[in-house]
């Protein structure tokens, strides 16, 4: 019964245009505005203005608010975890076919990417009806969600509107565990200018669903736990956006107009009536002290002394202070440096972007078993393996790539101390899956064995190849006493190990 009463007070929500919730999605859709580059759009006009001034005055937008964002989650899934559940081969080949197919790294990393804008992200998980790629994944942002939530129970939502708009029209799709109502918005008329959020329900659009859950997974900017609703950083982001806007305009407009200055024409003649705009003259007369001598007209141009330079380093230090507090570091977000930093001052610099990706690994370990407890139920399956799920994720470690001989000494140390294997080197170096790596690392030997073949040594035996493993791991070939190190256990030689795979 209290969830019926829950239902019919989000219904009575939604008939009146989501109003209680009106300041949250609009704030959303503004972030969001700043996210894609359209922040021009939103550069206010000034008081003494007219729209033709506005319009012809000009406007820029620094792209601060995703490159901050970009920068705070490019860690987190480049790449993502292996995934597998515990107990399960057949329903871990399943999950993992089913988030290929969705492209689920990419798709995770971009709720990433929306939770810390908004505060939080829904994956919708739909059945396609398509045997081969059974389950369909779809990102809501904020700024299309309206979450309710039992009203006992202020984490568990028992409703999820979607709100979709095109042709003049907004549609309310209100998600429950037994089907989904569509609710939408008369189109406007012309000159209508009230009445535009009211929705009616339409059933011969609304249905059930055999899900017997609310089909969303939620991802979080923090992990909740007083209530269901998160900050972002997108708000903060937008309004210091806005700022640094406003004042970026007005320098490019002081360049305009100073860079053609506006000329002044003393004491011309009456009949002479100029065009006030940059690069015309205008007409001033002054009041003569003899009534029979009129001043001699002369022209002049209105020049500033404008200080752009300081304008631009007053709007670097304000983005420079904002990076600071959210633990963006300057390389990160430049990517310029005077000085190209050492391999280990690069790590140091950008050791909290690393910190932030270990950290937020946790809550995502639980995001992402909602979204496969999910999954399994859409796709039916293995659909009774949900209830218990333990899905075990690894982690590959957050990492900074360094440049050059740093990169190779640290792949060195990491072989001869028996940390890493020359696959898992690979892997990293080069992006791939333990698969692509080993068969990276096969081709690899091939192609040693080929130009051995090609390039004989005068002796007439096959010349000596460079091997790539045996660089990484040094060429010492064992300690004092003759026992093999363990640089040289793993820098053997590429054909052996291709036998071995």
């Amino acid at each position: 019964m209290v969830e019926n009463d829950g239902l019919e007070a989000v219904r009575r929500e939604i008939e009146a245009g989501l109003p209680n919730e009106r300041g949250a999605i609009d704030q959303a859709w503004l972030n969001c505005e700043y996210y894609h580059l359209r922040g021009v759009h939103h550069i206010q006009m000034r008081d003494a203005e007219n729209s033709v001034d506005f319009a012809e005055r000009p406007k820029v937008s620094l792209p601060l608010t995703p490159r901050v964002v970009h920068c705070l989650t490019e860690h987190l899934y480049a790449p993502g975890p292996s995934r597998q559940i515990a107990g399960d081969p057949a329903a871990t080949k399943w999950l993992n076919g089913v988030y290929a197919d969705n492209l689920a790294n990419s798709l995770l990393q971009r709720a990433d990417r929306m939770s810390t804008l908004n505060g939080y992200c829904a994956v919708q998980a739909a059945y396609s009806g398509n045997p081969m790629r059974p389950v369909k994944l779809q990102l809501w942002g904020r700024e299309q969600l309206a979450v309710f939530c039992a009203p006992r129970d202020c984490l568990a939502p028992i409703a999820v509107v979607t709100i979709e708009r095109f042709d003049e029209t907004t549609h309310y799709t209100m998600w429950t565990a037994a089907g989904y109502e569509v609710y939408s918005t008369r189109k406007l008329g012309v000159f209508q200018t009230a009445g535009g959020r009211m929705a009616e329900y339409r059933p011969e659009l609304s249905g059930e669903h055999p899900y017997g859950v609310v089909p969303f997974a939620f991802l979080h900017y923090e992990l909740p736990t007083s209530g269901f609703e998160t900050a972002g950083i997108g708000t903060y982001l937008s309004e210091l956006n806005a700022v640094v806007d406003t004042q970026a305009s007005d320098l490019m407009d002081a360049i305009r107009r100073y860079h053609t200055p506006t000329g002044v024409a003393y004491d011309a003649d009456i009949e002479f009536q100029p065009i006030v705009q940059p690069g015309k003259f205008l007409r001033v007369n002054s009041i003569p002290s003899d009534l029979e001598t009129a001043p001699t007209p002369r022209l002049a141009y209105l020049q500033a002394n404008l200080d752009i330079s300081g304008g631009w380093e007053s709007i670097r230090q304000a983005i420079n202070a904002a990076l600071e507090g959210l633990g963006v570091p300057m390389t990160a977000y430049r990517m310029d440096q005077a000085q190209i930093p050492s391999g280990i001052a690069l790590v140091a610099e950008q050791a909290p972007l690393l910190s932030r990706a270990r950290e937020r690994q946790e809550p995502f370990r639980l995001y992402e078993t909602q979204l496969a407890k999910l999954v399994l139920r859409v796709g039916r399956k293995f659909a009774s393996r949900a209830a218990d799920l333990d899905l075990l994720l690894a982690w590959p470690e957050p990492s900074i790539p360094i440049p050059g001989p740093d990169r190779d000494a640290a792949d060195q140390a990491e072989i001869a101390l028996g940390l890493s294997s020359v696959v898992m080197i690979a892997m990293r170096r080069y992006g791939l899956t333990r698969e692509q790596a080993i068969e990276h690392l096969r081709q690899v030997a091939n192609d040693h064995a080929a130009l051995s073949s090609i390039f004989p040594s005068a002796s007439g035996d096959a010349a000596e190849v460079p091997d790539p493993v045996s660089d990484v791991a040094g060429s010492g070939e064992g300690d004092a006493s003759g026992t093999p190190s363990a640089a040289a256990e793993q820098g053997r030689g590429l054909d052996v190990l291709a036998d071995d795979l």
